[in-house]
């Protein structure tokens, strides 16, 4: 009889004048359905079933010849449980054919869902240190920020960055998650119960190098039980700009639980005594107001 085909290709020998090569990976559609259609005999086994064409897509069912045509008399408790299983049965191929269209337009089967635009509240360009590295070497970035909900502050490399994770459908969440820059959710930070809240510093004017234009900048400082840390900076020589972005930060603390700044008077060092001063003060700028 015919020598048995080699299921994987790849046994010694060449290959036979009807074997076919291995074909590249395609979009597997769900097994069964009429969206597919058998592999011929001479494919290597392993294929995904092929798409079928339009004209070769199964037809809608129909009553068989002879069978009685539906009795519209038909009683109320029968109606109700028909009604049902259509309904679920309709939900189920929904979400067959949700599938399939997704592979058919070209998305990914890990494609996220895109995000909602309804929350954003305010945004615009600032420069900022988000990042322990451009906090050290004191290197501005141009950002762009958005205010997403009451409570939480996004930041993000550029305006184009912002809209291609607003827009763009074909991204997986992780990938839609790389480009935010740096997410500030106050609201969930303040029920952490080692954070003590969040405080603004006080806007001040300075230029960073020799015959560079000074610019307005603040910086958002982090409470704990620990102390305090830096967060990030704001900085542009627009003075709109950095207002801005500091009246957005200070709305999301005064929608957070306790202002955004809970008690911190024990977290200050203050000087020993009167009599001898001290260099331990901690300055009045860190209480909150």
């Amino acid at each position: 009889g015919p020598a048995a085909a080699d299921p994987v290709g790849g046994a010694s020998g060449s290959r036979s004048a009807g074997s076919v090569e291995s074909a590249p990976l395609m979009p597997k559609f769900p097994p069964g359905s009429a969206t597919t259609k058998p592999r011929s005999t001479d494919d290597p086994p392993g294929k995904p079933p092929l798409p079928l064409n339009e004209q070769e897509k199964a037809p809608a069912p129909r009553l068989a010849t002879g069978s009685p045509e539906p009795n519209p008399m038909s009683s109320a408790a029968s109606s109700a449980s028909s009604s049902d299983i259509a309904s679920t049965n309709t939900l189920k191929q929904s979400k067959q054919d949700h599938s399939v269209q997704s592979e058919v337009k070209g998305l990914p089967l890990d494609a996220s869902p895109l995000p909602d635009a309804t929350p954003i509240l305010a945004s615009g360009p600032i420069l900022t240190r988000s990042s322990l590295r451009s906090l050290v070497m004191k290197k501005w970035h141009t950002s762009h920020w958005v205010r997403y909900g009451p409570t939480t502050l996004l930041v993000f490399r550029t305006e184009d960055d912002f809209d291609d994770w607003l827009r763009n459908p074909y991204h997986s969440q992780r990938q839609r998650d790389y480009l935010v820059k740096a997410r500030l959710d106050f609201f969930s930070e303040m029920k952490k119960p080692d954070v003590r809240g969040f405080k603004m510093t006080e806007m001040k004017l300075k230029a960073y190098e020799k015959k560079g234009e000074p610019m307005h900048n603040f910086k958002l400082e982090k409470w704990t039980n620990l102390g305090v840390s830096f967060v990030a900076a704001f900085a542009s020589p627009d003075l709109n700009e950095v207002e801005a972005v500091r009246s957005a930060i200070g709305h999301c603390l005064e929608m957070s639980p306790s202002g955004g700044l809970r008690q911190i008077d024990d977290l200050l060092v203050h000087a020993p005594s009167e009599k001898g001063g001290g260099s331990g003060n901690i300055s009045s700028r860190h209480l909150k107001s």
